[in-house]
């Protein structure tokens, strides 16, 4: 029979994006999966990217906007999972776009195999250039002390024996579903910015018995030509 869907809590962390937030809106609003809800963060944008996600919520009740002060893209993170209402959460930028069928890609993987997080590969784009940057380890799911490995070459930045699991996918904030169960109080930390999201992994890693990594399941990550690492800033 049909099983109970869950819902789904993705974060929009927004900071002067008004370039590319209808692209990005545009490509979760249409989404496969519609049980969504979708907390788009604004960091005290000046330009108008929040007068554009009003006009989406016009016609999309899914969507909710919070405003703050400009702090940070973790600090905006932070505020979208206290807000979320989800059973799973999931990190878009605000200058990326998904694929239609992304979460759903992700959730039914997530189901089938019991899993508390799902990571995937993603597809930068750079101009004309496109690179899919994937697992290199096809569909492969990890338990307890399998876990306490990667979390241990997390620690050493060191590779994996034998897995070819790509440890910058795992430590992108964005391309993963995890479970709202997991995350419980762990939240990003605030003065770290490349690699922020490897210790909020870590701890959320801790809480996790079964992870499941696949090759690409649908985001698209955009790198602007002024600065390949903007933004993680």
């Amino acid at each position: 029979g049909l099983c109970v869907m869950d819902l789904i809590s993705i974060i929009i962390p927004v900071y002067n994006a008004s370039k590319y937030i209808e692209r990005c809106l545009k490509s979760i609003i249409e989404q496969t999966y519609k049980i969504i809800e979708i907390i788009v963060v604004d960091d005290g944008s000046t330009d108008n990217s929040i007068d554009i996600a009003k006009e989406f919520l016009k016609f999309d009740n899914r969507i909710r906007i919070i405003q703050k002060k400009n702090s940070g893209v973790s600090d905006s993170r932070n505020l979208g999972i206290d807000n979320a209402q989800g059973e799973w959460i999931c990190f878009v930028d605000s200058d990326d776009y998904i694929e239609k069928d992304y979460v759903e890609t992700l959730y039914n993987y997530a189901i089938k195999n019991d899993v508390y997080i799902v990571y995937s590969g993603i597809r930068v784009i750079n101009g004309t250039e496109v690179t899919l940057k994937t697992n290199n380890c096809g569909t492969k799911i990890l338990e307890n002390d399998s876990i306490k490995d990667v979390m241990r070459s997390l620690i050493d930045n060191s590779t994996l024996e034998d897995s070819n699991i790509d440890l910058q996918v795992l430590g992108y904030p964005f391309t993963k579903l995890l479970k709202k169960s997991i995350v419980k109080d762990i939240r990003f930390e605030r003065d770290i910015s490349i690699r922020e999201d490897a210790l909020c992994n870590m701890d959320v890693l801790d809480n996790a018995h079964k992870i499941l990594f696949v090759e690409y399941a649908g985001y698209n990550y955009i790198i602007h030509s002024n600065s390949a690492m903007e933004k993680f800033h």
